[in-house]
């Protein structure tokens, strides 16, 4: 399985509940926006009555006045009077409505504001939660790419293995393959397998997960007990050539790089303490297969651990790195590793620069001569 692959099983469910955060953020934006414009447009038409009700005011002061004049000709002008009486009524109708309509406008700019004032807040709320489903991708990331590094490592274990152990395992696991084409029971038990260690890599809950390791150990109790050494036959690719993808990422302007390679930190410190044991020898021949091949000096070169990672520091090494074809490391006529060196994914790059300058540390060391 490869790094994008690893990255993606490690990452789908918290990348979709970002996307799903980004455009919850939109929508509610959107809203909060349309609720602000309505609130100004009702201000607005408030506004435009003011007008209308200062004409009003005048027409009932007019009125008003007409009336005590003719009441002092009441007798002769009573039905000009009762008629004014009457469109006095009307304008006092007319002003109350539009008095009336002022409030409710005024209300509902109120309660348009803090509609939007609440869906503020809530669109604060989403971005905090965006933020914090960002950091928990970088730290997803960064986990994915170290299990993609053990799982390398434990690729190179298994071709360290002695050749009577690698055939008696190969045979397993070819017994393994044609009872999962012959055997329902077999094929039934092997696909669970598989979904059940998806689980156990994946982001899932801690109860999922452990209910999922549970049923792979008891999957895998059950199939090496029929095919003893085909399961680690098959997760360590036992016996055969190997293509392996390791990664590199520029570090200056002058084209100095690290080269991660897939040594454990507790391996590495065993290396700089001096043991020569099977892990041990196994890290030095990997770091002398690419001294070897990127013909490095210590003027030019350094290893180093850097929260958990082996790296390869190289000096002005960039263009050569990219033209690198591969890096042959042979344990037997049997067991051969080729790596294919590439840029490490944008993605990932990110995640270690988050965690800081990854170029200085204190566990600088050189491997022992050869």
């Amino acid at each position: 399985m490869g790094l994008q692959d690893v990255v993606r099983q490690y990452t789908y469910a918290t990348r979709d509940a970002i996307s799903l955060l980004a455009e919850e953020i939109q929508r509610l934006t959107r809203d909060m926006k349309a609720f602000e414009t309505e609130a100004h447009t009702r201000e607005e038409e408030t506004k435009s009555f003011a007008g209308a009700i200062a004409e009003k005011d005048r027409t009932i002061r007019d009125l008003r006045n007409r009336v005590d004049e003719l009441q002092t000709q009441f007798e002769s002008l009573r039905v000009r009077l009762d008629q004014n009486r009457a469109e006095l009524l009307n304008v006092e109708s007319e002003l109350n409505a539009v008095l009336a309509r002022q409030k409710a406008l005024r209300t509902a700019a109120a309660n348009a504001l803090e509609r939007a004032r609440k869906l503020e807040a809530q669109v604060a709320k989403s971005m905090e939660e965006q933020g914090n489903l960002e950091q928990k991708l970088v730290k997803e990331e960064r986990i994915a790419f170290a299990a993609y590094q053990q799982q390398v490592w434990e690729q190179l274990l298994a071709c360290q293995q002695s050749e009577s152990d690698i055939a008696s395992k190969r045979a397993a696991r070819e017994a393994l393959d044609a009872a999962r084409r012959d055997d329902p029971v077999v094929a039934d038990l092997f696909e669970a397998r598989a979904e059940w260690r998806l689980i156990v890599q994946s982001s899932a809950s801690e109860p999922v997960k452990r209910t999922a390791a549970q049923e792979l150990t008891r999957i895998d109790r059950d199939l090496e007990s029929r095919f003893p050494g085909a399961l680690e036959a098959i997760d360590r690719n036992m016996g055969r050539e190997e293509l392996q993808e390791l990664f590199f990422m520029p570090v200056d302007a002058d084209g100095a790089c690290l080269v991660f390679l897939p040594v454990p930190e507790q391996v590495w410190s065993d290396v700089r303490m001096g043991s020569t044991d099977s892990l041990a020898n196994l890290a030095m021949h990997l770091c002398w297969a690419f001294i070897k091949a990127l013909r490095l000096s210590d003027v030019d070169s350094r290893f180093f651990t850097y929260d958990g990672l082996c790296v390869l520091h190289v000096a002005r090494a960039f263009e050569d790195l990219n033209r690198l074809g591969s890096v042959p490391l042979e344990f037997s006529p049997h067991s051969k590793v080729d790596f294919v060196l590439s840029p490490i994914p944008s993605e990932v790059q990110e995640s270690l620069h988050v965690q800081g300058s990854i170029i200085r540390s204190s566990s600088d060391t050189k491997p022992a001569s050869r």
